[in-house]
């Protein structure tokens, strides 16, 4: 059996290798980012195949959205731990393990650091890493660490790495157990958990308190198995939150009288409304026949953004059977057709970055949209701290609804780049591992998501924290974004070849997808 489930193993990775090497990069937030993607396939090998298809978009398989049209949301609403005092912030925390505050110990993490991934680093662990972090985050990750410190005499240290992968594994193979803990993105997570690098955190941690995302919970973990968990524990999973930005300028120019905020609240936001919106301003005013990117659009996006949308409409591709076994499903494709259908109609109203092409293309995308010549951006919330820099009037609202029916707003969550945390198996003590991640998580709601709030929300409105509430509220996950079932998206085939071929592409790999998940089921025994 060991010799099968290292041949399984080896077959899977030459399989994913095989797409690595004839999959090209697409990414929808920024021209660094697919820089830093390309450089992390070409170190890690396996890389990130489905990041160079869906970007940051990605979808939850099963979780269910917490946001409603009231703007109410759970789980990372900020203002919930507002009032809790200093002395009172572990107060939902169990009791520590045995020995932990007896004497000084310290908690080691291993992060990826700005070296390569110079958009996707994690700076939310120990502060004053990067001159590049805003300073009152920075403060807020202090108190937290301090916090920790005065109360378990626990310090938490940090071990940045280029990539986390090389160096877990090492330490993996030799034992030394030089990490307690490690903070790695969601696929990779993934990958690990497949080799046996990671520990089965339903053995040690309770994943249902509220500093761990239930949504995420639900969607990812895999027959059973859980091996890495994502929540207020890191910022990044918000930082790769797709939502729907818009220029005020530009929005009342040609609609003095609409309040998107009251259109969200009353559950009228819809993607037939964004379009009707974004035909009524798409125009031809560089004075140069034909749309270009000189002109002025109703929505600037990617390829990608499809499959945001249907996200955003409650899709999924997948469904966990009893066994919680991710399924290809059905159920949905009539929607996937719609959306597509519909972004591809007969009215230009959308540019695309692709369609602008060259090795700038993602620079003027955000420029059509910051220059007032887009009503509309998706894009991902790490954007926020691009677009700052930018002389534009912006806000930012939940993605649209498929239709007024639908029950609650969801928000795409990009498994490629959402990072979570793991025990790994050379961990000395993956008790006290565990309790540290727990208070880590913990600490954070009350330190560190209300700084991240104020640091996107700055300059911004006094609707933006509702807005917020909601779209970190309904995160979704996309297991398929996580776990690599194929190396392809046909949403985004569709957009390249300019006409629907989503079930045609997605039945050609339905076989070797359900050979995928088998083989996974295998590895993890």
């Amino acid at each position: 059996m060991k010799n099968t489930r290292i041949i399984a193993f080896l077959l899977m990775l030459c399989m994913l290798l095989a797409f690595a090497a004839c999959e090209s990069k697409v990414n929808d937030d920024d021209e660094n980012a697919s820089k830093e993607s390309q450089v992390e396939t070409s170190n890690d090998g396996i890389g990130s195949i489905f990041d160079d298809l869906f970007g940051d978009d990605s979808s939850d398989a099963s979780g269910d959205a917490s946001g409603d049209a009231s703007g109410d949301a759970s789980g990372d609403d900020s203002s919930d731990v507002s009032d809790v005092t200093d002395e009172d912030v572990f107060m939902s925390l169990g009791d520590a393990p045995n020995g932990v505050g007896d004497t000084k110990k310290e908690f080691t993490m291993l992060i990826v650091s700005n070296e390569l991934q110079t958009t996707y680093y994690c700076d939310d662990v120990v502060p004053n890493l990067y001159k590049e972090t805003d300073a009152d985050f920075d403060n807020a990750v202090s108190d937290r660490n301090k916090a920790i410190l005065e109360k378990y005499n626990v310090e938490i240290m940090a071990y940045p790495a280029e990539s986390i992968l090389t160096p877990l594994r090492n330490d993996v193979i030799s034992g030394m157990g030089e990490f307690d803990a490690v903070m790695m993105f969601a696929y990779e997570g993934a990958m690990l958990g497949t080799e046996g690098c990671l520990y089965d955190l339903s053995n040690f941690l309770e994943l249902d308190e509220a500093w761990w995302d239930q949504s995420a919970n639900e969607a990812l973990s895999f027959a059973g198995h859980q091996y890495f968990a994502i929540g207020d524990i890191s910022t990044m999973p918000k930082k790769v939150t797709s939502a729907m930005f818009f220029n005020k300028t530009v929005m009342s120019k040609h609609f003095p009288d609409f309040d998107i905020y009251s259109c969200v609240r009353d559950s009228n936001w819809t993607i037939d409304k964004m379009i009707e919106m974004s035909i009524a301003v798409t125009a031809d005013t560089d004075g140069v026949g034909g749309l270009t990117k000189d002109d002025t659009w109703g929505t600037v996006g990617s390829y990608n953004d499809s499959a945001l949308l249907f996200t955003a409409a409650g899709g999924s591709l997948f469904a966990k059977d009893s066994d919680d076994i991710p399924r290809l499903s059905t159920s949905d494709l009539e929607m996937a057709d719609t959306i597509i259908e519909k972004i591809l109609g007969d009215k230009q109203w959308m540019i695309m970055a692709q369609d602008i092409g060259g090795y700038d293309m993602w620079t003027d995308s955000l420029e059509i949209f910051t220059s007032d010549r887009a009503l509309f951006r998706i894009s991902a919330m790490v954007s926020t701290d691009i677009i700052r820099e930018y002389d534009c009037d912006y806000g930012i609202v939940p993605l649209p609804k498929l239709d007024i029916n639908q029950e609650d707003y969801c928000s795409a969550v990009s498994g490629g780049y959402a990072n979570c945390v793991g025990i790994p198996v050379s961990a000395k003590d993956p008790t006290f591992s565990a309790f540290v991640l727990n208070a880590m998580g913990c600490a954070a709601q009350h330190y560190i998501t209300p700084a991240y709030y104020e640091r996107i929300s700055a300059g911004l409105d006094e609707d933006t924290y509702e807005m917020l509430d909601i779209v970190f509220g309904s995160a979704r996950y996309d297991i398929n974004d996580v776990y690599r079932f194929a190396g392809f998206s046909p949403f985004f085939n569709s957009f390249m070849d300019k006409k629907n071929t989503f079930r045609s592409d997605l039945e050609a790999v339905a076989p070797m997808i359900d050979d995928t998940i088998d083989e996974y089921v295998e590895l993890l025994g």
